[in-house]
């Protein structure tokens, strides 16, 4: 399989993060001089779409503990002409001081936090007392039947169910009291639908597994020869899912996510 950093970036990215990062930014408005941290930024979709819209008064920051990502975060920057600082570090203890940044955008990280409360207070602790934050998590896995199905292949033929990480901060109630607990006020949150389309069927599996393998570190404990073996079963087991999912030649899933906004500030 390619680098699955490289994977991530050319293909999950353009058909699935660009598009919901959009919805992310339309609901915190930034302002030259705002300076902006993305928060686990993977390959950097939302920081590198916010600088043009900040200008150059305004720092804007990327923060990710995969190396193998930020590295793809790099190039992309180069060569999109745009200027990120990329930073290596985690979620619950950001490289930066208190105070630091306008606006935290962190789109669909938080579920990955090894101590989601460690995370969002340190979200807060690096916002100044204007600060904003936006974040974006996917509703539970059974809103989305097809990776429902894919994550239950993964159990019985590679021994994982990575496929349901990304859906394990699903519950509004859970955000709004994370949000809350970290001393944000006049949180908001939105139940978001929009459908990903992802050319070349063929192509479509293998790119998801490699996207798993890029977000969830366990993936990386499967051995190459399970990995193949594994891979290949589970792809025969998601044909029919996946033809369902076919339309003209392109894979057409709805994705549903909880858009939360809040302040530093309460509202006067």
């Amino acid at each position: 399989m390619s680098n699955p950093a490289e994977s991530y970036e050319e293909y999950i990215v353009p058909a699935l993060f660009e598009p919901w990062a959009a919805e992310l930014m339309q609901r915190i408005v930034g302002h030259p001089g705002d300076d902006l941290l993305d928060v686990a930024c993977g390959t950097g979709i939302v920081a590198r779409r916010s600088r043009p819209a900040l200008g150059d008064e305004s720092a804007v920051c990327g923060v990710d503990p995969n190396p193998n990502m930020l590295a793809v975060a790099r190039r992309a920057s180069e060569r999109e002409k745009v200027a990120v600082d990329w930073h290596e570090g985690r979620a619950e203890e950001l490289p930066f001081p208190d105070a630091s940044f306008r606006m935290v955008l962190c789109q669909q990280g938080a579920q990955f936090f090894s101590d989601r409360p460690q995370g969002f207070a340190e979200m807060r602790r690096i916002l100044d007392e204007e600060g904003r934050i936006a974040t974006s998590t996917w509703l539970p896995i059974e809103h989305h039947p097809f990776f429902s199905a894919l994550n239950d292949a993964m159990q019985r033929h590679l021994g994982t169910a990575a496929a349901s990480a990304p859906f394990t901060l699903g519950d509004a109630a859970e955000v709004k009291q994370l949000l809350s607990a970290a001393g944000f006020h006049d949180i908001e949150i939105e139940h978001v639908t929009l459908t990903a389309k992802y050319p070349d069927p063929e192509r479509f599996l293998d790119e998801t597994v490699n996207a798993l393998m890029a977000v969830v570190v366990s993936m990386l404990d499967i051995g190459e020869d399970e990995l193949a073996r594994g891979v290949t079963a589970v792809k025969e087991e998601l044909r029919e899912p996946l033809e369902a999912a076919v339309h003209d030649n392109v894979v057409h899933l709805p994705w549903h996510s909880h858009i939360a906004t809040a302040k530093v500030s309460p509202a006067r």
